[in-house]
C-alpha cells in the first residue's frame, strides 16, 4: 500500500479517527484516481487493484463481452474492468446510495466510457425491496427484517434476481461475473436458473461463511453447472475467501 497508493497516509489518519470526510487517492500501478471515505475503502481498492483478488478467473486482456460487477461499491473493480476490457460492456450494480454516488463520480473522473451503472441490488427470488443496513467503513448488508428504531439509518433499495438482471439489461452471455455482496451470494446462486448459469463463462466472488452458510454449497452448485471451481481462503479471516469458477471452452453454451 505504501508504494502502490498515493494518499495512503490520509487513509491511515482515518483509521486512527483523525478524518471524517472523504478524500482522494491514486493507485499508481493503474493510474486510477478514486474518492474514498476511509481506510476500508482504500484497503478494498488495494485488494482489487494491487493484490488482484479477482484476477485469477479474468479472461484474457482485451476480450470483448459483457462483464457484471455485482456489489460494485465505489467502483474499484468496474474501473479495472474498464481499463482491461475497453471493448466490453461493463454493468455495475450498487444498491447503497452513498456508494452509488461515489461509484459514478469515480467512473467519470477516470473516463470509464464503457461502464453502465444501476442502483439495483441482486438477490434471491421473492425479493423486490429490502432494507440496506449500513455497517462500518461504508459497507452495507441486506436484511429482510430491520428494527427501524435502532438500525443505523437503514435505507430501502430495489433488488432483482440474477435471472432478471440478464433479462432487464439484454445480456445474452456473460464473459465475467464479479460478485461481492456480503453474504447474499448464497441465495443468489441458490435461486439462479440453470439456464442463467449456463450463460456465464467465468465467475470470481468473495464468499462470506457463517450463520449456517458454507461456500461449499455455492461451489457444488457451480460445479454441477459445468464450471471448474477453485477456492482461495482469506489469509486473515477464516470465514472469508474467494471462489473462482471457469467454464471449459464449449461447455454450457446457451
Amino acid at each position: 500500500m505504501v508504494l502502490g497508493i498515493e494518499g495512503w497516509t490520509r487513509a491511515a489518519a482515518s483509521l486512527l479517527g483523525f478524518r471524517d470526510e472523504s478524500f482522494a487517492i491514486r493507485v499508481r500501478k493503474r493510474d486510477l484516481r478514486l474518492r474514498v471515505r476511509d481506510f476500508m475503502d482504500v484497503w478494498v481498492a488495494k485488494e482489487t487493484l494491487l493484490d488482484g483478488d479477482y484476477d485469477p478467473a479474468l479472461p484474457e486482456t482485451g476480450t470483448a463481452g459483457v462483464i457484471l460487477d455485482v456489489g460494485a461499491g465505489i467502483g474499484d473493480f468496474a474501473l479495472l474492468a474498464s481499463r482491461l476490457f475497453g471493448k466490453s460492456r461493463v454493468l455495475a450494480f450498487e444498491p447503497y446510495p452513498e456508494s452509488f454516488e461515489i461509484l459514478e463520480e469515480n467512473l467519470a473522473a477516470n473516463g470509464a466510457h464503457n461502464v453502465e451503472t444501476t442502483p439495483l441490488g441482486v438477490a434471491g427470488r421473492g425479493v423486490n425491496q429490502r432494507w440496506l443496513s449500513p455497517g462500518a467503513h461504508g459497507a452495507s448488508s441486506v436484511s429482510a427484517d430491520v428494527d427501524e428504531a435502532n438500525a443505523p439509518e437503514p435505507v430501502v433499495a430495489e433488488f432483482i434476481t440474477l435471472d432478471a438482471a440478464l433479462a432487464r439489461f439484454g445480456v445474452d452471455r456473460v464473459a465475467f461475473l464479479k460478485m461481492d455482496v456480503e453474504g447474499a451470494e448464497f441465495e443468489i446462486f441458490r435461486d439462479a436458473a440453470d439456464e442463467t448459469l449456463a450463460r456465464i463463462d467465468r465467475i470470481s466472488l468473495e464468499y462470506h461463511d457463517g450463520e449456517g452458510r458454507d461456500h461449499e454449497e455455492i461451489a457444488a452448485r457451480l460445479a454441477s453447472s459445468g464450471f471448474r471451481v477453485t477456492r482461495r481462503p482469506s489469509r486473515a479471516h477464516a470465514h472469508l475467501g474467494y471462489l473462482d469458477a471457469v467454464r471449459p471452452p464449449g461447455a454450457g453454451a446457451a
